[in-house]
């Protein structure tokens, strides 16, 4: 059992350097006290995370009477991305309120449902809220469709075109990419590729080319989503909508090997998972009574070998670092 506040950050910072990735860790108790970081504004991949900052985006246009939560937008195809969520099965047509594609954004982490809020708000409008919050190293300029592609191989967007019927071969690597970025909702679910699942296998497998290159990602630090969820938490800065936000991230249905294993059952826990190929990340407020806290566990640069047990491995250090919190904060550290 740690019992000095000291000791706890000296147990995060050995922890993490013998981890085998790049962890950040940030902790900070929401009822006053001092937190612990690691790596605290080292810049990280959001993957799913950035969620987050397109909810509070939403929300704080909510509050200020800019959109309307009951406002339903039609779901287009070509909105479709691939990856998690069930939107990319509904045909299209379906009219959602924009309250409806923010809780699917999160509690079933739906790919589609944040792209549509992520064109619908404009990065612009997100970036604006990133700001207001007072955040320094985040940044949130992708959707899921180009997070999701944008670390391919020039010759594995040409195999996706081939697959999808379209003549990549003749243009340069970032016009095939565009191609592909385009018809990437012709991989989802209502539009079945029979080679698609083998392809995406031999992509998990490959091994990474050294370490992950940001600069076409989202990204965000320790800090910067601590400060998020205290601002929201502590300060009530979305005002009507802050429940809502906190409710939201409540119903998260991802990630019960990552923070969530770190904490007790019955203790709420507010948060958001990401996962990408060498990348899994957990952020929230755990929420003990008086006692709550924010805490951030991003995980980047995990060898995948050849296989996919990054993802196992990305959790176990998450739910390690989320016990270790959990009993230092249960302990007044």
């Amino acid at each position: 059992m740690i019992r000095r506040r000291g000791g706890l950050q000296t147990a995060l910072e050995r922890y993490c350097a013998r981890a085998g990735a790049k962890v950040g860790v940030g902790y900070k108790p929401l009822g006053g006290g001092r937190g612990a970081w690691v790596r605290g504004s080292s810049t990280f991949s959001t993957a799913s995370v950035f969620k987050v900052f397109v909810l509070a985006d939403l929300l704080r246009r909510f509050d200020e009477g800019r959109l309307d939560p009951a406002t339903r937008v039609g779901l287009k195809d070509a909105d479709r991305s691939t990856g998690s969520g069930v939107l990319q099965y509904v045909g299209e047509g379906a009219a959602l309120t924009l309250r409806d594609y923010a809780r699917l954004m999160v509690t079933v982490s739906d790919n589609t449902a944040a792209d549509v809020l992520f064109d619908y708000l404009g990065p612009d409008s997100i970036a604006d809220t990133v700001s207001w919050l007072g955040l320094r190293d985040t940044a949130v300029r992708s959707s899921c469709k180009d997070i999701l592609t944008y670390e391919l191989r020039a010759d594995e967007v040409r195999r996706y075109l081939r697959i999808l019927g379209l003549d990549g071969e003749r243009l340069a690597e970032e016009d095939a990419l565009g191609l592909l970025r385009k018809n990437i909702h012709r991989l989802s679910g209502v539009h079945p590729v029979k080679e698609l699942a083998a392809i995406l296998s031999e992509a998990e497998a490959r091994p990474p080319a050294g370490q992950k290159d940001m600069a076409g990602d989202d990204v965000t630090s320790p800090r910067d989503l601590v400060t998020t969820f205290e601002r929201v938490y502590s300060e009530r800065v979305l005002g009507t909508f802050n429940d809502e936000f906190l409710e939201i991230l409540a119903a998260c249905e991802t990630g019960a090997n990552r923070i969530r294993r770190g904490v007790p059952r019955g203790v709420v826990l507010a948060h958001k998972t990401g996962t990408l190929r060498g990348v899994v990340n957990d952020a929230g407020i755990v929420m003990d009574g008086e006692r709550a806290y924010a805490i951030a566990v991003l995980v980047n640069d995990i060898p995948t070998g050849g296989n996919v047990r990054y993802t196992r491995r990305g959790e176990k250090i998450i739910s390690d670092v989320s016990t270790m919190v959990w009993r230092a904060h249960r302990t007044r550290i």
